[in-house]
């Protein structure tokens, strides 16, 4: 399932506030409900598995019972709450010796057992919510003096709510875990991104990359004229870790004679206005702009990935008000040819990159943006509001 997917970092297979958050999961309830419902201690809406029966009420990954999800990091996270009744997980591994291996976690045996095929591993959690973490390389070794391979099938029983469900690298303290992984919150700066991992996903990642050498600054941006030059940027168009950064369009400075001012250029189709009620909508699909994203080198809460925008020469109409623009995917089939590396190598793939004319919109927004020195994150202010285009000639 994930064998030719590029594994590093975390790697997550549920998340409850997803749009459809069990796709990829078989779901078996013959005496028992799954339902998805709002938490009350979180306040958010998590994915609760009942039953008076454990084994007969449970979601397994992958769907297939043929498909095993070769995923190699060795570290198992669950965020999970204890409903107080019986509960269990199993996780299947594949060894050094190519056999495969059963781990049974559950809360209502006292000791470890150990047979040639399965272990079972007792569990003891605190009240309300746990991060549990499963150190999958050593038990496979401490269990059967054999080495961890990769893990082939998780499957999760009743009875417990469920947050989260992924994979990572090594071993986080509870405080170390990105936010946007365990919390109900995510940081202003992270924007919604679609990427390419055995299906279509969308995530939301830090916009910029932290650079400390020569010195530090925040690389937000990507010439595409420099993808296989950039150390940086070569080797994540390498790994095919491209992206795509959805927006309802973007802002771009205009020098007009003495004064600077902010031009809105939206997503296509162009500008059109609906009235509801007593309110103006504005009607615009979103915009498709490409990227690449890059293992992030900052902590806490921005710890994981960030994207950078690629950016290309300006079309005509946007050269009027500057030389770059972002490398905008003009169809969902250009979409889909950029983030899928199995059939769009990224020497192919880069062929994409060219520029698109936008409709350029005058606004009387106001934004405030700055770099701090001290972690070197994005802030930015804006007020007032987009008004429609002027039907006079722009001086650019």
């Amino acid at each position: 399932m994930l064998r030719n997917t590029f594994q590093s970092g975390y790697l997550s297979l549920l998340f409850s506030l997803g749009n459809n958050p069990l796709q990829i999961w078989d779901k078996h309830a013959s005496k028992g409900t799954i339902q998805i419902l709002e938490d009350d201690d979180i306040k958010s809406e998590v994915i609760e598995l009942s039953s008076n029966t454990v084994c007969e009420t449970f979601i397994s990954c992958p769907i297939s019972s043929q498909d095993v999800l070769a995923i190699k990091l060795p570290f198992l996270i669950l965020v999970i709450r204890n409903m107080e009744k019986y509960f269990s997980f199993e996780i299947h591994v594949l060894d050094s010796t190519g056999v495969q291996r059963r781990f049974c976690v559950n809360n209502f045996q006292t000791c470890c057992r150990i047979k040639p095929e399965i272990c079972t591993v007792p569990l003891r959690m605190e009240p309300g919510w746990n991060t549990v973490q499963f150190n999958l390389m050593d038990f496979t070794k401490r269990a059967y003096g054999t080495n961890f391979i990769e893990a082939q099938r998780i499957i999760i029983y009743a009875n417990c709510r469920v947050r989260r469900v992924f994979f990572s690298d090594k071993p986080y303290r509870e405080d170390e875990i990105p936010t946007v992984l365990v919390s109900n919150k995510t940081g202003i700066d992270l924007m919604p991104s679609l990427n390419y991992n055995f299906k279509l996903n969308i995530a939301l990642m830090n916009w910029g990359y932290l650079c400390t050498s020569p010195s530090k600054y925040l690389m937000i941006n990507a010439r595409s004229d420099n993808l296989f030059k950039v150390k940086k940027y070569e080797e994540a168009m390498m790994m095919n870790r491209r992206c795509v950064i959805l927006a309802d369009g973007y802002y771009e400075t205009c020098q007009e004679t003495n004064k600077k001012h902010f031009m809105f250029l939206p997503a296509p189709p162009e500008y059109s206005m609906k009235v509801i009620g007593e309110d103006e909508r504005y009607n615009r699909r979103l915009m498709h702009m490409a990227g690449i994203f890059i293992e992030n080198n900052q902590t806490d809460d921005k710890a994981g990935f960030s994207f950078v925008i690629i950016t290309v020469d300006a079309s005509e109409s946007v050269s009027k008000i500057h030389s770059r623009m972002p490398a905008i995917l003009e169809t969902d089939e250009d979409v889909l040819k950029w983030l899928n590396p199995d059939e769009y190598p990224s020497t192919v793939a880069a062929r994409l990159l060219k520029p698109v004319e936008c409709n350029v919109m005058e606004t009387n927004v106001k934004i405030h943006c700055h770099v701090p020195d001290k972690d070197g994150s994005i802030q930015m202010r804006i007020t007032d509001f987009m008004k429609p285009p002027s039907t006079k000639k722009q001086k650019c």
